[in-house]
């Protein structure tokens, strides 16, 4: 619940009454005069699936009839053009993908303590570690290398 989404009709007569249908409701708007659109927004299903939306494109009300004759003093600067007899019924398919229900304990994402320190068990320091263990791995190489030149000088002097 919760989750909405919007059905649009395009090309309708300007003035013209649309019903849209979905899942057992219903809503009138009017065709716009200017974006000859029509829209209603619903609530989605809660289960996965594809589901019918009808928009009832009824004719009534419409400034400029299918005929393209004005029947009254206003008339939009550029009409759609309609090629369609009234009634009709339009069906636009709405597919839910997913459950819309949550599963599960909420999840909180991880924090630092005010003094800047990674909490426990975070590898906040694994880095300075691992380039602890090298400076020292290279120091005791040295040291075996200083020895061993060490002794080569001794028995070559000797």
């Amino acid at each position: 619940p919760g989750f909405t989404f919007t059905a649009t009709v395009s090309n309708c007569l300007p003035g013209e009454e649309v019903i849209f249908r979905f899942q057992g409701e219903s809503q009138s708007t009017t065709c716009s005069t200017t974006t000859f659109q029509a829209s209603a927004t619903f609530e989605a299903p809660q289960q996965p699936g594809i589901y019918p939306v009808f928009a009832d494109l009824t004719g009534r009300g419409s400034i400029v009839p299918i005929s393209g004759m004005a029947l009254g003093l206003i008339r939009p600067a550029s009409p759609p053009e309609v090629d369609a007899e009234r009634p009709l019924t339009l069906v636009l398919n709405v597919e839910v993908i997913a459950d819309t229900t949550t599963t599960g304990p909420p999840t909180t994402p991880a924090t630092t303590p005010s003094g800047g320190l990674p909490d426990t068990g975070a590898s906040g320091i694994g880095g300075t570690g691992t380039i602890a263990a090298i400076l020292v791995g290279v120091g005791a190489l040295l040291l075996i290398v200083a020895q061993v030149r060490k002794r080569s000088a001794a028995s070559a002097a000797g």
